[in-house]
């Protein structure tokens, strides 16, 4: 069904194509009079506004002069129509829709009409307001009513661009603005127009819809205690209020764990332990904040398993043990402690849980429970120790042997031994008659009653630990019987070191009165005739050789000593140059052992000085082979003999050849065999060179040698006594100065560290003193 103002509009718009259509054209009625034609008003439509007075509306027509007017339906309320003029005017009162009006102008000549369209439109609304510009709410909560303040004429409805924000409406007739906002909504403009038919009025409100802001912010695992290195399960936020947005925390969390701005979630596995701390967490959405305060421990992975590395040791009083150290299969403990308290003189070390120490008392065995700790809990490991007392060892008598003399009452005898307390005493064969051996103590005390001969006799000392024993030797002589003369050895001062069947001897004293001899040597072996006056030994290594004798009766004993000398067997090792100049000094060597004699010969040209190791000696004049010789004789009469053929040539130049390699900074070394020793220096490549090459003169080539333990330059080399030559200190291949020293072997064609000088150099000299040693 259609609305009524929709009808008159259609009725008016009828009216209007009507008079289009037929025009306000005149009507003749009376023979001889002009009627009216051509009739209209200027202002058609007319649109006024209520109680605003109008401008007249004038009609206007051909033809004949109107009498009068009539117009139908009725002008709205406050207009005036002249009948006489046809004039429009007033002050409508009223509101009027756009109507068709039927003006029509009469004369005796006839009529003349025309369609008039008027409306009356009310005062456009003005000044549209609200009591804020710009207005925020929060969602879920009611919102005061925005009521409009607003002039001019009445308002017939209200609008908003865009939509007011969901959940808040607009009273299309009322403008009030009202409602719960359900949606949070960021600031934005609203357009709120009032309109009426004269016009509209527009405010521009601001509003903007806040969540509710958070509250009650809790975690679901508050306080949170980790372990250091475990991945942990997400700790979640909770709240009520409004949705969280973002989170922050503040200090920082631990190493290791995770802070999910976007959903407050901890995550993570955190790494180092980190004592309690407290952290404040803020939960943020656009309606505000609320905190929570987090408490939160990472504590160290805790210790499990422990276990020492001897679980079951038994210790000796006295004796240091060595540390025990635990170990555990979790965290690393910070501490230790022990129940029972450990024996005493150990320890348990509270930081590393090291048990050490010196056992100053036996001690059963026990079982001892250590607790490891750190921050994430404890574990507990047993030891059981046991403190024994040491075996004893070394058993010794103040004196041993011993002679004592029938019937005398001998002085107590007193036991020594380097382990522990001994606990019991025993001896084999028993001690002679009158003599006895207390079993608690040791000693030995009391009055020889029977004269016995000189015999040995195995005292054992005992603990629970162990034992030892001692050879202890005595003889108990008759007053009347007179001792042994101190005897003396005869044996050759002098002997070679391996040697066998050599013979030492002392007085034969017979047999009377139990007359012994016990022959002890050092440094070799007794091979036959021990306890007779003449023995056979073999001589052990180069040295000293101590060779003792002690000669027992019944009435006591007398020793005697002999030194000997143990020689090496001779070697003969001949250094001397293979060719010389006629005419020119030469030297020769030869390799001795100490105690050694040389003796030179030479078959041509003058031994200058050859009573050592060292020859001295002038070449003869004429060119040709001659024969040098060396022998090397032992105090013993054993020797060895070396020979060189020799070559006297004449002076000359002889062409040569280049080394192995180019050099610059090496040193240069005449040996004693007559070759050329050029060592290390600079390869043309700023980098030392460890290489050595020997050159022969006689048959002028260059040979490599073993090349140096350590690359050097501008170094300084010596040749020494022995035939062997030493080089020190010089340069690296970065520059810099070296303190080390090597020596090189000819014999061996080797290099061996000759430690290291007190001071880096380079560039030094190298002299050889008389004495042997070398100034630098």
């Amino acid at each position: 069904m259609m609305s009524p103002a929709r009808l008159r509009l259609i009725a008016l718009l009828a009216a209007l194509a009507a008079a289009l259509q037929s025009g306000c054209g005149g009507k003749s009625s009376a023979p001889g009079a002009v009627a009216p034609r051509a009739f209209s008003y200027a202002a058609s439509p007319a649109t006024y506004t209520k109680g605003v007075a109008i401008s007249p509306s004038l009609p206007h027509s051909s033809g004949g002069a109107a009498a009068s007017y009539t117009i139908s339906p009725q002008l709205p309320a406050g207009l005036t129509f002249d009948a006489t003029s046809g004039v429009i005017a007033g002050t409508p009162t009223v509101l009027s829709p756009l109507t068709a009006y039927t003006v029509t102008a009469i004369n005796a000549g006839g009529t003349a009409s025309c369609s008039l369209l008027i409306a009356v439109n009310d005062v456009a609304p003005a000044a549209l307001s609200y009591s804020h510009n710009a207005v925020t709410y929060t969602r879920g909560v009611a919102i005061p009513p925005e009521v409009p303040a607003v002039s001019g004429g009445a308002v017939t409805r209200f609008t908003s661009s865009p939509a007011l924000p969901a959940g808040l409406g607009l009273d299309a007739t009322s403008g009030v603005i009202s409602g719960t906002p359900t949606a949070v909504v960021s600031s934005g403009p609203y357009l709120i127009t009032a309109i009426n038919s004269g016009g509209n009025a527009s405010f521009m409100l601001t509003l903007t819809v806040n969540d509710q802001a958070p509250s009650g912010l809790t975690y679901s695992s508050n306080p949170a205690v980790y372990v250091s290195g475990a991945g942990i399960l997400p700790n979640l936020p909770a709240s009520s209020g409004g949705a969280v947005v973002s989170f922050q925390v503040a200090p920082a969390l631990p190493a290791g764990l995770f802070f999910d701005t976007n959903t407050g979630v901890i995550s993570g596995a955190p790494g180092a332990p980190v004592p309690s701390r407290t952290y404040t967490v803020t939960a943020t959405n656009s309606g505000g904040s609320t905190t929570c305060t987090l408490t939160i421990t990472v504590n160290a992975r805790p210790p499990t398993n422990l276990v020492y590395s001897d679980t079951a040791p038994a210790y000796s009083r006295g004796i240091a043990i060595a540390p025990n150290i635990p170990s555990n299969a979790g965290g690393a403990a910070v501490a230790y402690g022990v129940s029972p308290a450990l024996p005493a003189g150990l320890g348990l070390d509270p930081v590393t849980g090291i048990i050490s120490g010196t056992p100053s008392a036996v001690s059963p065995v026990a079982a001892y429970t250590v607790t490891a700790t750190n921050s994430g809990g404890n574990t507990t490991g047993v030891v059981t120790i046991t403190v024994r007392e040491p075996a004893p060892t070394a058993l010794a008598y103040a004196t041993n042997p011993t002679e004592y003399t029938v019937d005398t009452a001998i002085q107590p005898n007193l036991p020594t031994n380097a382990g522990g307390i001994i606990s019991a005493y025993s001896v084999t064969p028993a001690l002679p008659t009158g003599l006895s051996l207390d079993p608690q103590s040791g000693v030995i005390s009391g009055t020889p009653t029977v004269v016995t001969r000189q015999a040995t006799y195995v005292i054992t000392g005992a603990n629970a630990t162990g034992s030892t024993i001692c050879d202890f030797v005595t003889a108990v002589g008759a007053s009347s019987i007179a001792p042994p003369a101190t005897p003396s050895v005869t044996a050759a001062a002098f002997v070679t070191t391996g040697q066998t069947a050599l013979q030492a001897s002392t007085e034969d004293q017979g047999t009377a009165n139990g007359t012994t001899y016990l022959w002890t040597l050092t440094n070799g072996t007794i091979t036959s005739g021990q306890g007779t006056p003449a023995i056979a030994y073999t001589a052990g290594a180069v040295g000293s050789l101590a060779l003792d004798v002690k000669v027992s009766n019944l009435g006591g004993s007398a020793s005697g000593t002999r030194s000997i000398t143990v020689v090496a067997v001779p070697l003969a090792q001949l250094f001397a140059q293979e060719k010389v100049l006629a005419g020119t000094r030469a030297r020769a060597s030869v390799a001795a052992q100490s105690n050694m004699s040389c003796s030179w010969t030479l078959s041509a040209g003058t031994i200058i000085s050859g009573t050592g190791n060292v020859l001295d000696y002038t070449a003869g004049l004429t060119p040709g082979a001659y024969q040098l010789s060396v022998t090397v004789q032992s105090p013993v009469g054993s020797s060895a003999t070396a020979s060189r053929t020799l070559q006297v040539v004449a002076g000359a130049f002889l062409p040569d050849v280049r080394t192995s390699r180019q050099r610059y900074g090496h040193t240069v070394t005449l040996l004693l065999d007559g070759r050329v020793l050029v060592a290390g220096g600079d390869n043309g490549r700023a980098v030392s060179d460890p290489g050595a090459d020997l050159y022969d003169p006689w048959s002028n080539t260059w040979t490599p040698t073993a090349p140096m333990t350590a690359m050097r330059s501008f170094h300084a080399a010596a040749l020494l006594a022995d035939g062997r030559v030493l080089v020190s200190g010089g340069s690296d291949p970065s520059g810099a100065m070296l303190d080390s020293a090597e020596i090189y072997d000819p014999a061996t064609n080797t290099w061996a560290d000759a430690g290291r000088m007190n001071a880096t150099r380079q560039n030094q000299t190298a002299t050889l003193l008389a004495d042997g040693t070398v100034l630098v």
